[in-house]
């Protein structure tokens, strides 16, 4: 019987996830235990103390989450700006820009493991499992560079606000999870946040306009972001007996970013065969300071912030990490409305959807049942 908690973090929904035995069957939430019991060995425990929480109001907090609102607005901003400015053209193959992503990440897990991970034919065998989620991700990353070439941040993210609907659904119908009132209350803000920003497309000539085809690649996003998130946390949360004491957060993190890389690198084969390394390297070389800046900070913003993620979640908790989220949002708008004023602007519905959104989603995350004891 495998008793190993840890606690896993998937990128997409930020949510912690505690791994539960095979038996006996654990429940407490991670926040609640006093120690974790690591195998050592085949029949020898070793305990440790779970990670000190430390408080907002402390300068270590604030730099945590002042570093995540940095990261994310960041990386919208520079994602759209490479666009934006360039005619409404990327200066680099989106999908080269995914697998050097992935790749990143890899590195900078690798760094924080101090080595590359053991790796045998058992390890690598049952390391196939991670290929799923990698497929997921790899797909939704490319639909995101392709949303932000129709509409801005902000409408893309209230747009895929949407995943929340999906996520809540799954959970209920195939995994009957309980929903609090408080949570369908969350929903229903969600859903009149969607409602809301639409409305100007209805009534009159909006900036913010928002095609069919924004909306339709925001619902399969959310659909897929929904699953791929889901299916990571039962894998995260199931103890693997093959190999347990090279099955740690970081090696798991390292399969899920070095398979991410591969389909990555896959994706962008198929749908551009000729654009090889030299093609990247020269795009690259061409680019105006400008362009190379945002291009540069793109990539380092979108593979720190999930390291940042998880460091919120290890040492403050999930509600400070929506808060964090939902106020990284705000500023993603005002500064949109700032640079890109011909694309998006501060309307009274965009505020009412603002609003509802940060509302429902808080609601939703805050607002969970109490696990069973």
């Amino acid at each position: 019987m495998s008793l190993r908690r840890k606690v896993s973090v998937d990128e997409s929904s930020g949510q912690s996830d505690e791994m539960k035995p095979e038996e006996g069957k654990i429940s407490e939430n991670v926040e609640e235990a006093s120690v974790v019991l690591v195998p050592r060995e085949s029949s020898i425990f070793v305990l440790e103390e779970p990670p000190t929480q430390i408080g907002i109001v402390s300068l270590i907090g604030l730099g945590i989450v002042a570093l995540q609102v940095s990261l994310e607005v960041s990386k919208q901003i520079s994602n759209y700006s490479m666009q934006y400015y360039n005619g409404g053209k990327y200066l680099v193959a989106s999908t080269a820009m995914v697998f050097t992503s992935e790749i990143i990440k890899m590195i900078f897990t690798v760094l924080r493991m101090g080595s590359f991970p053991h790796i045998d034919y058992q390890i690598l065998q049952d390391s196939v499992k991670y290929i799923v989620p990698s497929v997921m991700y790899a797909i939704n990353n490319n639909i995101y560079f392709y949303g932000l070439t129709l509409v801005p941040p902000p409408i893309w993210l209230i747009l895929c606000s949407m995943r929340t609907l999906v996520t809540a659904f799954i959970y209920r119908a195939f995994l009957k999870r309980q929903l609090t009132h408080w949570q369908y209350v969350g929903i229903g803000c969600i859903v009149s946040s969607l409602m809301i920003a639409k409305i100007p497309d209805v009534l009159f000539y909006s900036v913010n306009k928002v095609p069919l085809i924004a909306i339709v690649l925001a619902l399969i996003a959310s659909c897929i972001s929904a699953m791929a998130s889901i299916y990571t946390e039962l894998l995260f949360k199931t103890p693997t007996k093959e190999y347990a004491g090279n099955d740690s957060f970081l090696v798991k993190q390292f399969w899920l970013y070095s398979y991410g890389g591969l389909v990555s690198l896959i994706l962008h084969f198929v749908s551009n065969p000729t654009y090889t390394l030299d093609n990247f390297i020269m795009d690259i070389c061409k680019m105006s300071p400008f362009s190379l800046a945002c291009f540069l900070v793109a990539l380092t913003c979108t593979s720190v912030g999930g390291i940042t993620v998880a460091s919120i979640l290890k040492y403050l908790d999930n509600i400070v990490k929506e808060y964090t989220g939902s106020f990284a949002n705000v500023i993603t708008a005002i500064l949109s409305s700032l640079l890109f004023p011909d694309r998006f602007q501060f309307t009274v519905y965009i505020v009412l959807s603002l609003i509802s959104l940060v509302t429902g989603i808080l609601l939703y995350e805050t607002k969970k049942a109490n696990p069973s004891k």
